[in-house]
Parts: structure tokens; sequence; C-alpha cells
């Protein structure tokens, strides 16, 4: 009976280490970005995602499809485009307990917690906890289809 215990808890364990890395989105997928160096983000699509890696930790940025970006600015802005709206940067660590977090595990094309189940709509909003704080915004500046995180954003 011992055997079967040690079996099974290997097992387990063995799942554990795997899942989250194949479920989430991998270093090796990620864009390296550097702090103060311009990126190139305007070849991204409308409802386009995209993992950069900053210092080790992962940064999603997206651009809003027309629904999306609808939907965000009868929320922010009363209806009314402010510049670079279509533009979502957020920290990819789960505000709970600091996972990385996975693109396609949350509503509406958001962001899931494989450590938690913590999810996160397109503009890093809380849907579903333990997580109680939506994603951190990182410094950055968007001009002439750049994005540029800033020096402080990944401390």
């Amino acid at each position: 009976m011992a055997e079967l215990d040690r079996r099974a808890v290997l097992g387990l364990t063995a799942c554990l280490a795997a899942c989250p890395r194949e479920v989430a989105a991998r270093p090796g997928d990620a864009q390296l970005a550097y702090p103060d160096v311009p990126l190139a983000i305007d070849d991204m699509p409308a409802g386009g995602l995209r993992l950069l890696m900053l210092r080790g930790k992962p940064v999603f940025v997206r651009r809003l499809d027309a629904p999306q970006l609808a939907r965000r600015r009868a929320e922010e802005s009363h209806g009314q485009p402010r510049p670079n709206d279509e533009w979502v940067v957020r920290s990819g660590i789960c505000t709970h307990a600091g996972c990385d977090l996975a693109a396609g595990l949350g509503p509406r094309g958001g962001l899931g917690c494989p450590c938690h189940g913590s999810q996160f709509d397109e503009r890093g909003a809380v849907v579903r906890g333990p997580a109680t704080r939506p994603l951190r915004e990182p410094r950055h500046l968007i001009a002439n289809g750049k994005l540029t995180l800033l020096e402080s954003a990944g401390s």
C-alpha cells in the first residue's frame, strides 16, 4: 500500500509541475522587452495579444477589437475616443498570489491564473477570484506605433 501512495504522490507532483507550463504562455513564445526601448506594436491586428518579457516578468499587450473598444469607451470615457485607447498594457502577474498568467483562460479573451483560478477580462479587471485587485498597468508610453515600457515598469 505504501508503494501505491508513493506512486500517486509522485504522479500528482509531476502533473502539478508540468500543467501550468503547458497552459501558461511560455517565456520562449514571448518577445523580449527592455526598459525605455521602443517596440513596434502597430502590426498587431485588432483583438491581438502579445506577451512581452521585461526583466523576466510577463507583460501582456492587447489591441482591442471593435466590440471591446466600444465597451471600453462606453465604460471609461462616455463613448468618446481617447489617444491610444485601443491598447491595453497589463502585468502578466496575478494579483492574488503572484503566479504568471496565461492567455485564453479568462472570459472575452482575457487572462487566467493556472494556480488558483482567478480570471481577468481583456482590460485586466477581475472577473472571478480569489484575486480582488485588477492587473497592474506598467508605466508605459505609446507613440507612433511603438510601445515603450518605462524604466520603473518592471519593478
